[in-house]
């Protein structure tokens, strides 16, 4: 299995039309649903919207 880990939703999705492309079988990662006979795992972190931390 191959895990993508994307820092938002479009970047995951990219990947995810790529690797079908490819013809493997795709899970993208949402709500914690993953689908565990997938060859691609790609999951969304929507890292990229959160705020810098302070400390």
């Amino acid at each position: 299995m191959i895990i993508v880990i994307a820092d938002d939703f479009t970047g995951a999705a990219e990947m995810a039309g790529i690797s079908l492309g490819y013809g493997l079988k795709v899970s993208l990662c949402i709500d914690g649903l993953v689908d565990t006979n997938a060859d691609v795992l790609i999951v969304s972190t929507e890292s990229r919207s959160m705020k810098k931390s302070r400390h």
